[in-house]
């Protein structure tokens, strides 16, 4: 009975971490950075999208190309605006079932928070069977206390999640490949990649080389 603890404290410690990370991402639950900062964070950059999914509302997803919108209606031309089209027809389904626009805004940022702390556990599970759990702890806590990364979780313009999705994703295929003793599979593994890096790209340039560099790293 005892060794059915042991094995299941694990999971369930993981479990509860999970969760506070995505509580805190969702709504500085915890207050790890200054309210106003939270609440305010790149709302001007987040507006392009919420225009976005108005316009696609009552228009159509594909009004405008499907661009992201600016305050004067003009479009926003320097990127694919993958994350207005994917949130717009997100938001539509979830009108369609009866949320409110509130509700459907905390469901899109709930999203987010959720996607970005499965790419980080991802990274927490590498470094837990390579250095250690004391390794997996620190770059848990020292992720959860990173303010930059609290108050632009849950963002609709930013979707930080897919900063680091080709990092992770690549640590993940490098870990499995050594440790199950895969056969190496350089196409598919380089389209996992290629998949994972367009989405960042298709959702905004900036900071794109740090993406591409960080995936180099493994």
């Amino acid at each position: 009975m005892l060794a059915g603890a042991k094995k299941l404290a694990m999971p369930v410690l993981m479990a509860l971490a999970f969760a506070m990370m995505t509580l805190e991402f969702a709504t500085n639950q915890f207050g790890l950075v200054p309210q106003a900062w939270f609440n305010g964070w790149q709302r001007d950059s987040e507006e392009f999208v919420v225009r976005r999914m108005a316009l696609s509302e009552s228009s159509g997803i594909f009004a405008k190309s499907g661009l992201l919108l600016k305050p004067d209606g003009s479009t926003y031309d320097s990127q694919v605006a993958l994350q207005g089209i994917s949130f717009s027809i997100a938001g539509h389904t979830l009108n369609k079932l009866g949320m409110s626009g509130v509700l459907i805004f905390r469901t899109l940022y709930l999203f987010n928070c959720i996607m970005l702390s499965l790419v980080f556990f991802a990274i927490f599970y590498w470094a837990w069977k390579e250095f250690g759990l004391i390794a997996a702890a620190a770059a848990y806590l020292t992720t959860l206390y990173s303010g930059w990364i609290v108050v632009s979780a849950r963002n609709l313009y930013w979707v930080t999640w897919t900063f680091f999705l080709p990092f992770a994703l690549v640590l993940l295929l490098l870990h499995f490949e050594e440790r199950c003793k895969l056969k190496r599979r350089n196409l598919l593994w380089g389209l996992l990649v290629f998949a994972a890096m367009f989405l960042r790209a298709a959702c905004g340039y900036e900071f794109i080389s740090t993406a591409m560099i960080a995936a180099e790293v493994p």
